[in-house]
């Protein structure tokens, strides 16, 4: 309800407005307080800056260009060593090859005679070929002392043997015991009897084979190879050729004078 104010010093007898009148100060009444809440609800012209509160991130304002929100680096285990590159390691170009004679594990064997190839490292294997006067080869390994050293076997390609290395006939260009050590295996022995009454003797070497009666010296481990027997009773008549190889136990029954005997067994 609305209370009507007098103006102090107003004549309390004064008119009081009439209906009409009444009217028109209510509706002015209405107006004034309308424009009133129009006032307070009415939008700031300018633009309000918006803060953002401790540990939030301010809202992006208008003109601000969007940025991506990195993802998070995982961080490594506690003790995990991170891989570092040794740049002494890394490759600066393509490897060099070269064939040149003394160089680490080039080694050029050049054969001044006929020089025989075994089947391991030593007298005692058996001969697999040879390389006649003239012939060169590249060694591919060695045995523990550097005595003997692998090559491949002539006119068989893949296939190696051992030649001598410290043959007279043979010139060696490079260090032997820069070349790898080679694995072989061990030789079979071999065997050869004298089953006559007469003292044998097998060549080259000289190797005496005593007669039956005076066993076991009639008996003797020979290397592989070619041996000629001959009859030192008969004043070194000969009597055969012996082809020996590894793991064989040859007996001779035949003497220089041609008598066959029997070996008891």
């Amino acid at each position: 309800m609305i209370r009507w104010l007098f103006l102090p010093g107003a004549a309390s007898n004064a008119p009081r407005p009439g209906r009409g009148g009444r009217s028109v100060v209510r509706l002015l009444t209405v107006l004034t307080v309308c424009s009133l809440i129009l006032s307070a609800c009415a939008v700031p012209t300018g633009t309000p800056q918006a803060t953002a509160a401790p540990g939030e991130t301010a809202p992006a304002q208008p003109g601000d260009v969007p940025t991506r929100t990195p993802f998070p680096t995982r961080k490594p285990p506690a003790g995990t060593r991170t891989p570092t590159l040794d740049p002494s390691a890394q490759p600066t170009g393509p490897a060099q090859a070269t064939d040149e004679p003394g160089q680490v594990g080039q080694v050029t064997l050049s054969f001044g005679g006929a020089l025989n190839v075994r089947r391991g490292p030593g007298l005692g294997y058996d001969i697999v070929a040879a390389f006649e006067t003239g012939k060169t080869a590249q060694a591919r390994g060695r045995d523990g002392a550097g005595e003997w050293l692998q090559v491949e076997v002539p006119n068989s390609p893949g296939v190696f043997g051992w030649v001598y290395g410290k043959a007279s006939i043979l010139v060696i260009s490079g260090d032997v015991m820069s070349l790898p050590e080679a694995a072989f295996n061990e030789a079979v022995p071999a065997y050869v009897r004298n089953c006559t009454s007469h003292q044998l003797a097998l060549r080259p070497g000289e190797i005496i084979l005593e007669a039956l009666r005076q066993q076991p010296a009639n008996r003797k481990q020979v290397n592989p190879g070619f041996y000629e027997v001959v009859d030192l009773t008969l004043g070194e008549k000969s009597v055969t050729t012996l082809s020996v190889t590894e793991g064989a136990e040859l007996t001779l029954t035949t003497d220089g004078s041609g008598t066959n005997y029997v070996c008891p067994r």
